[in-house]
């Protein structure tokens, strides 16, 4: 009886995959997503995603809430394990890993006032006359290249967060602003005029990845592989897919993300 009670148990542990068992505590900085200054609260999908992560590699987490700045200098100053998520970037790729779970093309809302249909998203930047709305910070969905010509050109218009960019569009204080399909689904809701004023202009040139960094000193190369087979599980079971549904039309999912 004995020995049958001991192979059930030895059939159990084999049942379990290896990730599952983990005797790790994980410091992990959740990225805020403050899309205005009284309506602070942290982005739903990457909310959606850590769940889904916990759930694979139930491991104990530590979280802290942080803005893609203040993330980064945690990250470089080794203090988190993890950062949860972000759009990857060159800075960050030099103090830890990213582990991209989709690609996202951005996209140029611009009003029609300035539009011009022979216009491709790139010219408009060349167009001295066109001034853009950005979050301060000058890092989403815009490249360095880009952000050095607009503030040049003192065509630059900064905010600090994402509504209040997307306010200037609407007020008619700045011509073009650049988003993601997510945000623009929240912003036609919140702004009607959107669908009317404006035109949307993909950007196919530009793509973005969406990751999960994990730092390249704190994890040991065996804890990486962890996150490393979790996400491509992840992504193989159609999860970041079947998230994003929720936030943007099945349309702008086929046409703008890639997994």
């Amino acid at each position: 009886m004995l020995k049958l009670v001991f192979v059930s148990f030895l059939m159990v542990v084999a049942a379990v995959p290896s990730w599952a068992v983990c005797n790790r505590i994980y410091t992990v900085g959740r990225n805020t997503d403050t899309i205005k200054k009284d309506k602070e609260g942290v982005n739903l999908i990457s909310i959606e995603l850590f769940n889904e992560l916990r759930k694979h590699v139930d491991c104990v987490y530590n979280e802290r809430s942080y803005a893609f700045d203040r993330g980064y200098n945690e990250m470089r100053h080794n203090r988190i394990d993890l950062y949860a998520f972000t759009l990857t970037n060159k800075e960050w790729d030099k103090v830890a890993n990213p582990l991209v779970l989709y690609s996202v093309t951005r996209l140029l809302i611009v009003n029609k006032k300035v539009f011009q249909a022979k216009f491709k998203a790139e010219d408009y930047f060349q167009n001295q006359k066109i001034n853009f709305g950005l979050v301060r910070g000058g890092v989403a969905f815009i490249e360095p290249d880009e952000l050095k010509l607009l503030i040049a050109e003192n065509r630059a218009r900064f905010e600090s967060f994402p509504d209040d960019v997307i306010e200037l569009l609407v007020k008619g204080k700045v011509d073009a602003v650049l988003t993601s399909p997510a945000f623009l689904t929240r912003y036609m809701k919140e702004f009607p005029q959107l669908k009317t004023e404006f035109v949307v202009i993909p950007d196919p040139r530009m793509k973005y990845n969406f990751a999960l960094y994990m730092s390249q000193k704190r994890l040991n190369p065996h804890e990486q592989k962890q996150f490393i087979d979790v996400i491509r599980d992840m992504i193989h079971e159609g999860i970041p897919r079947n998230i994003l549904k929720k936030y943007v039309t099945p349309q702008e999912l086929e046409a703008y993300y890639s997994f």
